[in-house]
């Protein structure tokens, strides 16, 4: 349950790529390097970004200008918004991958350590080890913490059971299909449970069935460890079968366009006049293009 403190607060967020028009980031080789420096250095995030998203479009205006968010901990917040709203970058820049320009980003001291709050994109393999097996990849974070042998040992055989890969266990990423390469990278980013889980369009390239099946997952490694999650996704379903609230963003500079909490029980049930009535702010901020 959410303890409705924020675990992150940001006010008067001022970000732009630059007077010349050249985006604010490092390069992909550095931060593939940086990446793996992480799994061995308190693993602050352990995906790094593959190809840039629109948002990133090189612009001299600020992309945003004085902009105000809290998200409580133990939440799951889905962010929606228009191709180049600003999402994956507001996520850059709560991990850090984009400095600040002027305003601020404060985590709660709890989500302050560096191994705290994760972030991971749609590109799986930058998650994972390919020369380690499934189980391997999941256990190699726990060793790094020294967590004790017979604890590491459930929770890579919770992390197996809870998202489908029991069977899959001594395989190597290349023998994955992309749901079961995507549901191991998602498990070894909290197996050692993080405080905080930022996906970034992490499951924008599956089918339904296989995205239910970790939104499924993600539902119950939430409840039972009060994990928060930063869910960006174009997918109205997703946010409607996982999310406590949506924040609709767009403009430029960009803002808050809506925030609509979705106070439903679990499991949802898309039958329901609960959930008619809320889908249907969602659905008209799609009919006027917003999301």
């Amino acid at each position: 349950m959410s303890d409705l403190t924020p675990a992150v607060t940001i006010r008067g967020l001022r970000f732009s790529y630059g007077s010349q028009g050249e985006a604010v980031r490092t390069s992909s080789l550095i931060k593939w390097y940086a990446s793996i420096v992480a799994c061995f250095r308190g693993l602050r995030h352990v995906a790094v970004a593959g190809k840039h998203s629109s948002a990133e479009v090189p612009r001299s205006e600020p992309l945003y200008d004085g902009f105000d968010l809290d998200i409580a901990a133990g939440t799951v917040v889905a962010l929606m918004g228009g191709s180049g709203s600003g999402k994956s970058t507001l996520a850059k820049l709560l991990v850090k991958d984009y400095p600040l320009v002027t305003g601020a980003i404060a985590w709660r001291k709890d989500f302050s350590a560096p191994h705290e709050v994760i972030y991971t994109d749609q590109h799986a393999l930058n998650s994972v080890f390919p020369w380690q097996t499934v189980r391997a990849n999941i256990e190699w974070p726990l060793r790094t913490q020294r967590w004790p042998y017979y604890k590491r040992l459930r929770q890579v055989v919770r992390l197996l059971k809870i998202f489908g890969l029991k069977h899959r266990a001594k395989a190597f990423p290349k023998a994955l299909s992309g749901g079961e390469l995507q549901r191991l990278a998602i498990a070894r980013c909290i197996s050692w449970c993080p405080r905080c889980l930022i996906l970034d369009e992490s499951l924008s390239a599956l089918d339904r069935n296989t995205r239910a099946g970790i939104i499924t997952a993600l539902r119950k490694i939430r409840d039972e460890d009060n994990m928060t999650v930063i869910l960006i996704t174009h997918y109205l379903t997703d946010v409607l079968a996982l999310a406590d609230r949506c924040v609709a963003l767009g403009g430029l500079p960009v803002r808050v366009l809506g925030d609509f909490p979705i106070s439903l029980p679990h499991p949802r049930d898309e039958t329901s006049a609960e959930y008619q009535a809320a889908q249907e702010p969602l659905i008209e901020k799609l009919r006027h293009g917003h999301l």
